[in-house]
């Protein structure tokens, strides 16, 4: 039996702000929605992709143990990315109907190319072309778009999102309708599924759906799904449903290149906004195109449009789910990628990964809180502001897998601060 989602929002949002502090709380989870909270999952929703990472990264694990002290279950957290339930600026453009996804409006560039051309094939349908195609990427970047373009091209396909497909396989067994809600399934002749991962952790759904994919198959019929993240890499998917899906063509999509960022929001804006703004927006919101978008929404309804109100558009944006950041949050994701404790990185022992990871911390600290190295020195056992200046300059010069480890700990911990 489902919970009362609203009494358990509220208890949950009490146990939250007990354990991260009324800061952390009011930047990252008060403005979050919940869209479901059951035995098996508690689903969470955010505004952007940037928000859904950040809190992702940081929070995860607070959140899962708080949302299980409430429940007293062995619940999962899923954080998911819905703009339409929140209320945000709007851009006032074509209307809706010339807004309907379809391949002719979708911008294409170097990240979502194969993609795209994957998708074309397989609303083709001849005899070259795949059967089966899965497409995987975050959120915001044209996933759903391209399932959508199929159905739009495509006659009697049968359309579902995960949670669609959940909610009325429920109510197909409850009113002992399940036959008839297979034999649909079954007889589509292209069967369309998009974000396969809500069903993790679900296994009935699951089962249900390996079910259907197997008679599809069994038929010739075709089925294309979209996930984000790749099968092999979601977490408590059924093995009946990982047997099957062994598609003819997997294909991901990658974050938006500055190129393709101008080229999205450019067709997305209704005001002719100057093409150094619009640079500016891509080349430093790189989540999403979501959330490129969102910034364009913020600064079109606040001009004049200058490269200076795109900086303060864009720093909104960012720093909105960035100013809670602290030295643990920090610490914490260094020790996960050094694979060294959080007391390692604190002690003064002089193990070389301990004393890495800790100077990454500086670094860090410095970049992307803007701290004096001074304050950074004394949060790391009172070391001298010199010790803390050298190793800052040291890793601004570093180059080859030390850099690529830097920009990961950034990446995952969501540029805090704008570059």
């Amino acid at each position: 039996m489902a919970w009362a989602l609203d009494r358990l929002w509220e208890r949950l949002n009490r146990e939250l702000f007990r354990t991260l502090g009324p800061d952390r709380y009011s930047l990252w989870i008060r403005h979050a929605l919940p869209a479901t909270l059951d035995e098996e999952l508690f689903t969470v929703h955010f505004p952007t992709t940037h928000a859904k990472d950040k809190v992702e990264s940081l929070l995860r694990e607070a959140v899962t143990d708080a949302a299980q002290r409430v429940t007293n279950r062995n619940v999962r957290v899923l954080f998911t990315v819905d703009g339409d339930a929140f209320v945000s600026p709007v851009l006032d453009g074509p209307p809706a109907a010339a807004r309907e996804p379809s391949f002719a409006t979708f911008v294409t560039g170097p990240g979502n190319r194969p993609a795209f051309s994957a998708a074309r094939a397989f609303a083709r349908g001849g005899a070259g072309d795949p059967r089966t195609l899965l497409l995987h990427a975050p959120s915001g970047l044209g996933r759903t778009h391209l399932l959508r373009a199929i159905h739009a091209e495509v006659p009697g396909a049968l359309f579902f999102t995960g949670e669609q497909f959940r909610r009325h396989s429920r109510e197909a067994v409850l009113c002992d309708r399940m036959e008839a809600f297979r034999k649909k399934c079954c007889s589509a002749p292209v069967f369309l599924f998009d974000d396969l991962h809500l069903l993790c952790g679900r296994d009935e759904p699951q089962r249900m759906l390996a079910d259907i994919l197997g008679a599809l198959a069994g038929r010739g019929a075709r089925a294309a799904l979209t996930s984000e993240r790749h099968p092999r890499l979601l977490e408590r998917l059924h093995r009946s449903l990982a047997a099957r899906l062994r598609m003819d063509v997997e294909v991901s999509i990658d974050r938006p290149d500055p190129v393709t960022g101008v080229a999205f929001l450019r067709a997305a804006d209704p005001v002719g906004m100057p093409d150094a703004v619009l640079a500016y927006i891509a080349a430093h919101v790189t989540s999403s195109h979501t959330d490129q978008l969102s910034c364009l929404a913020r600064l079109a309804a606040q001009p004049p449009y200058t490269l200076a109100s795109a900086r303060s558009a864009v720093s909104e944006f960012l720093n909105h789910w960035s100013l809670g950041l602290r030295f643990e949050d920090i610490v914490r994701a260094a020790a996960d990628d050094f694979g060294v404790t959080v007391g390692e990185i604190y002690s003064l022992g002089r193990s070389r990964e301990a004393a890495d990871a800790r100077q990454a911390c500086f670094y860090l600290a410095r970049k992307l809180m803007g701290r004096p190295f001074a304050q950074i020195g004394d949060h790391f056992g009172g070391r001298d502001h010199s010790t803390v200046h050298e190793a800052c300059r040291k890793l601004e010069r570093t180059r080859g897998p030390a850099r690529e480890r830097l920009k990961r700990l950034e990446e995952t911990l969501q540029r805090a601060a704008p570059a």
